[in-house]
């Protein structure tokens, strides 16, 4: 937790909660995240292209691709969010349909910040079907907190910084996703709804 608390506040920005809730359209479907840890590979600085002179390369491009990119989304960012138990009960109560499409969709989204080729989150869907919704629809009825949104700040930051993200990547991505944060955000309460879980429930993730 230690690295996504840096660099929120070197940051002091806000990052989104994508996509955590489900609705009763039903489908299950295996497709969970899985896996260990995936590390990104850092092909060099922030600017150099791929064939003559100097074009700017894409996150995607420099993180490895997009397969790279959902990779390290479903596994370390995802793996941050279950091991959180402030917040890992928006997710931990969703069926097994439902965490998929979270998990895609969360990926997608991801790949299109990074923009990896041809990646668009507007009527995108899940493996097992489910649509990607907006934030507004995925997240009214909620009561996502203030303090929720930002101990989900903390984790997609600690997320991405262990697998290999760097801090100005991080701080370059995410005033892209501050616009999200009134679509999400219903409780000004600045605290967590479950601040204080530490010896609580153990949440497998």
């Amino acid at each position: 937790m230690n690295v996504g608390k840096m660099l929120v506040t070197a940051l002091g920005v806000q990052i989104a909660v994508w996509g955590c809730s489900e609705d009763s359209s039903g489908a299950d479907s295996a497709g969970g995240s899985g896996g260990s840890g995936a590390t990104m590979g850092s092909g060099g600085s922030s600017a150099t292209g791929g064939s003559g002179g100097s074009t700017t390369t894409t996150l995607c491009a420099k993180y490895g691709g997009p397969d790279a990119v959902a990779s390290v989304i479903k596994n370390q960012v995802i793996g941050e969010i279950a091991a959180d138990c402030r917040i890992s009960a928006f997710f931990t109560t969703l069926s097994q349909a439902g965490l998929t499409r979270v998990s895609d969709c969360l990926a997608i989204q991801a790949q299109e910040l990074f923009e990896c080729p041809g990646v668009t989150y507007a009527g995108a869907s899940s493996t097992n079907g489910l649509p990607c919704r907006s934030m507004s629809e995925a997240h009214v009825g909620l009561g996502i907190s203030e303090g929720d949104f930002m101990a989900l700040i903390e984790d997609v930051a600690a997320g991405l910084g262990s697998a290999g993200v760097e801090e100005g990547d991080i701080a370059a991505a995410a005033p892209a996703l501050m616009g999200l944060k009134p679509d999400i955000v219903e409780d000004t309460a600045t605290e967590p709804t479950r601040a204080g879980c530490d010896a609580g429930a153990g949440d497998g993730g």
